[in-house]
């Protein structure tokens, strides 16, 4: 609550009803829509207390208390009806909304986006399993298909921070495979969720290299995705697209995957073939770029040379 008060003092709420929502919507709420602080057991199982912070000495009638109470079971009503709303339609149901959902303007929508990431993800999937890595290629086919599809549900409409965590959900509650229902949702949720313990999870992307990845070979070849690099616009925020690159050469290093830069730099760009979008992209030799991508994390990965 740094900067948003001046004379803060803490309160304890209840009467927070929490059994029938996922914790990770439920802690959302709470920490980034009302700045509560969620409280959990000694066995990380969450409570249904919060703590809330005041900008006055103290509450000695409860009136704050009740206030802020109030406030918080009108917002998980909120994400309540959202939750039952989205399950209405399931997340494959969901794979043609994302036709009008923009990815980049020159790029088309995030159904296209799709569309090259499911390639390029069952085409690394392969690769991997002929080189004798234990792998799923139609676990990756499935999760890559699926993976953005929540973007089109209210929930995330409503509690963007959720996006990808709530796609993870959706899976795990909805119908599917049940061979492979669990790595699917592992895989569909991994891109924007890293998990810190067994009990504790945060939502948000990899932005440092000390970020540990991991250790499924269904999710690391889902979560990289190269094809906005061969895209010749600049971005607006190259730290952000360095992280990205420092991401997915620090997967391939640090697991050993027999994957070279260069052929999935191309594998992806010929994706755009024909298109208005490759009209726009660099004449840079894709090779060149692998080396400098790779050498900003620190590693040269065989086939950059």
């Amino acid at each position: 609550m740094v900067n948003l008060t001046e004379f803060p003092s803490v309160i304890l709420a209840a009467s927070i009803r929490i059994s029938d929502l996922p914790e990770e919507v439920l802690v959302t709420v709470m920490r980034d829509h009302q700045k509560y602080f969620a409280i959990e057991d000694a066995n990380g199982k969450l409570l249904p207390h919060f703590l809330a912070v005041l900008n006055t000495a103290a509450d000695s009638e409860g009136l704050i208390r009740h206030g802020n109470e109030r406030v918080l079971r009108a917002r998980f009503n909120d994400a309540r009806f959202f939750w039952q709303t989205d399950q209405k339609q399931t997340l494959r149901q969901r794979v043609d909304l994302l036709r009008s959902v923009t990815f980049q303007k020159d790029l088309g929508s995030y159904y296209d986006k799709t569309m090259r990431v499911q390639h390029l993800a069952s085409s690394l999937a392969e690769t991997v399993r002929q080189n004798g890595m234990a792998i799923r290629p139609g676990v990756i086919h499935k999760a890559a298909l699926l993976a953005k599809t929540d973007l089109t549900t209210e929930l995330v409409k409503e509690f963007t921070e959720l996006q990808g965590i709530v796609g993870g959900l959706y899976a795990q509650v909805q119908e599917l495979d049940e061979g492979i229902k669990p790595d699917v949702q592992l895989a569909v949720r991994a891109p924007s969720t890293i998990t810190t313990s067994p009990n504790r999870w945060r939502t948000a992307r990899p932005q440092r290299l000390r970020v540990q990845f991991s250790r499924s070979p269904t999710r690391r070849i889902r979560s990289r995705e190269c094809s906005r690099w061969a895209h010749s616009q600049r971005s607006k925020d190259p730290f952000a697209l360095r992280r990205q690159t420092n991401g997915i050469v620090k997967t391939i290093a640090e697991h050993k995957l027999p994957l070279r830069l260069s052929e999935i730099m191309a594998d992806a760009r010929s994706r755009y073939k024909d298109s208005e979008a490759e009209k726009k992209f660099s004449n840079a030799a894709t090779p060149k770029r692998c080396a400098v991508f790779s050498a900003t994390a620190g590693v040269l990965p065989e086939g950059c040379a």
